[in-house]
């Protein structure tokens, strides 16, 4: 990414409205796609990333469903899926009693 580039994103104003989703994406495809690593340096060799998992793209789809109802008081889906947390995490991460 060019130094006129970087500085007119960085100083450019915040808007005080949403805009077309259209619009959005224009913006994701002409300022982010072309730079996905922002990694210059003269050293540096590769990220390694892996493939996105077509499971953990459909969980984090249904979560974003879940998430949007949050504040409306019934959690039990979202308190069901916590508890299985330290289940599937190692022993540092599992719940403690008091």
């Amino acid at each position: 990414m060019s130094p006129q580039r970087r500085l007119r994103l960085r100083e450019a104003p915040l808007a005080r409205t949403g805009a077309e989703l259209g619009e959005v994406l224009d913006f994701v495809r002409e300022e982010i796609a072309p730079f996905p690593t922002g990694n210059g340096h003269p050293a540096f060799f590769a990220w390694v990333n892996s493939p996105p998992a077509p499971a953990g793209i459909n969980a984090e789809l249904l979560a974003s469903a879940i998430n949007a109802t949050c504040g409306m008081g019934e959690n039990a889906l979202r308190r069901r899926a916590l508890s299985r947390v330290p289940s599937l995490t190692s022993s540092a991460f599992e719940e403690r009693s008091p």
